[in-house]
């Protein structure tokens, strides 16, 4: 499932958008393929902005912070994401070399030419992707995690915690479903309540481990198992 992101003020170019979108996936015949959060300005998207999406549509005549000055900053938290410009006017998409803009749209979309910008931009995910998780998160929000950026996944009240590079995901479910998810991703489990990527183990010493800076305990119980897990997995990537 793709998300995407726009960032646009006005109504009728973001049902515009909502149009065109609608009417490419459903002739791809993925109808139910991706969502759309939208925006109205660049700040509140910012404010509120985790690494969730694939694509970011964003309008450069915005009210406030432009579309321009938005992305600057949204490259100082987020370097991969897929950013396009949105704009009335071909000539100010020249600003998207300066913060790695992927493509700009002219409003209003003629299909046409979106869907072939569209295909561009698939083809570039496809070809970019990495493995990736999908979650559910307690506000019943879908997040997109990439595997390689979750360091340890731990069990608190109730709730499962994904500590990654990106910050921390909160989840309803159960750390078993989890390590069914993971299992043969590179991790494992050092007590009854984590789930640690082995790749992010830096240093064992006794009963602790160093999870990218991290401590966490082994339980006596797990100890054997999770230390052949890390020499079965550090000795399949030499």
């Amino acid at each position: 499932m793709y998300r995407f992101a726009l960032i646009e003020d006005r109504q009728e170019e973001a049902d515009n958008l909502v149009s065109v979108l609608n009417r490419y996936f459903q002739e791809a015949g993925n109808k139910e393929e991706y969502s759309l959060e939208r925006f109205v300005f660049g700040e509140d998207f910012l404010k509120s902005y985790r690494p969730i999406y694939q694509v970011v549509f964003m309008d450069i005549d915005l009210p406030g912070e432009n579309g321009y000055q938005a992305s600057q900053q949204l490259r100082k938290i987020d370097e991969d994401v897929l950013l396009v410009f949105t704009t009335r006017l071909a000539n100010y998409a020249l600003h998207g070399y300066e913060v790695s803009a992927f493509d700009f749209m002219v409003k209003p979309y003629e299909y046409p030419i979106f869907k072939m910008k569209m295909d561009r931009i698939l083809k570039k995910l496809s070809l970019t992707q990495e493995e990736k998780i999908e979650v559910m998160d307690t506000d019943r929000q879908r997040v997109v995690l990439p595997v390689s950026h979750i360091q340890y996944i731990e069990v608190m009240n109730h709730n499962v915690l994904y500590h990654t590079s990106d910050g921390i995901f909160h989840s309803r479910q159960t750390l078993s479903s989890v390590e069914e998810k993971l299992k043969e991703k590179g991790f494992a489990k050092p007590n009854n309540y984590s789930l640690v990527n082995l790749r992010m183990v830096k240093n064992v010493k006794q009963e602790v481990i160093d999870v990218n800076g991290t401590s966490l305990r082994m339980s006596r119980s797990k100890k054997k198992e999770f230390l052949d897990a890390l020499a079965k997995y550090y000795g399949s990537t030499r």
